[in-house]
């Protein structure tokens, strides 16, 4: 096990997020109107927990080619080198500057952690009016780091213990970079039966993934308490296919002395 002794790091600062927004409306007619929104996110000051006091011997693994699984490449990974005298050690610290150490005081790396998130966002919008309306949206995104945006990463974490999740390809797209978002929806009011039909499509970007291979964490390999997954490629290096889904709803309104009783009927993700 690790970390049965923990401890709070002195100056500790609260974990935030910086946001730049601009944004441009216009109105086209007197039921239509555009904007553009540029938004720009910066996370900063990311806590989480580490070893103190642990060193870190390098050492060399084939492991699969990502581009070729059949053959191998190497990778420099890094096993425990003091684990029976730092196991029982754990500190929560801000990531930013924490080195992490050979046995001789050599330094493998020091962390830099980072999360940005920039895009745009385009919106053409039509308010009911002649019996329909409408929005169309496309949004393009890209968020890029070596802390993820899943879950609570960064934030009370222990991705950062051990320096092969922290170094070995840690950067690159995140696990919810979705870099195109296109929606459009319509409506339309058929006449003397007074039902509405309206129509939602929208086409996501799937999500990111990374090819990874599980190593032992036997003392001989990793001398970590168990198997980790090691990225073999840049951190969200491949994506999964986009999204398309359609949903779909009529609606009968009826009056009811003061009362509006509405009565639906939902087709969600069609296909």
């Amino acid at each position: 096990t690790i970390g049965g002794n923990w401890t709070v790091a002195s100056n500790l600062k609260h974990f935030g997020l910086d946001e730049t927004t601009f944004g441009f409306e216009q109105q086209l007619r007197r039921d239509m109107r555009v904007a553009v929104t540029g938004i720009w996110r910066n996370w900063d000051n990311f806590v989480g927990a580490v070893i103190p006091g642990s060193t870190w011997t390098p050492f060399t693994r084939n492991l699969p080619d990502p581009k070729n699984p059949t053959s191998t490449v190497p990778y420099t990974l890094y096993r425990w080198a003091n684990r029976s005298a730092t196991a029982d050690s754990t500190q929560i610290v801000n990531y930013a500057g924490y080195q992490y150490k050979q046995p001789d005081g050599t330094i493998i790396g020091t962390l830099d952690p980072y999360r940005k998130y920039k895009g745009v966002m385009f919106v053409l919008s039509k308010s009911f009016s002649n019996r329909w309306q409408g929005q169309f949206s496309y949004v393009w995104s890209e968020t890029t780091g070596n802390v993820n945006n899943t879950g609570r990463a960064g934030l009370g974490g222990s991705q950062f213990r051990n320096p092969n999740i922290a170094l070995v390809n840690a950067e690159g797209k995140l696990s919810n970079d979705r870099t195109h978002e296109f929606k459009l929806m319509g409506g339309y009011q058929i006449p003397k039966i007074e039902v509405a039909l309206n129509a939602y499509y929208r086409a996501i970007s799937g999500g990111t993934y990374t090819p990874v291979a599980n190593v032992s964490g036997s003392s001989s390999v990793l001398n970590w308490t168990g198997s980790l997954n090691i990225n073999l490629a840049p951190l969200g290096s491949e994506r999964l296919e986009t999204q398309h889904i359609v949903d779909l709803r009529a609606e009968k309104t009826f009056n009811f002395d003061v009362h509006r009783i509405g009565v639906f009927f939902d087709v969600a993700n069609l296909f």
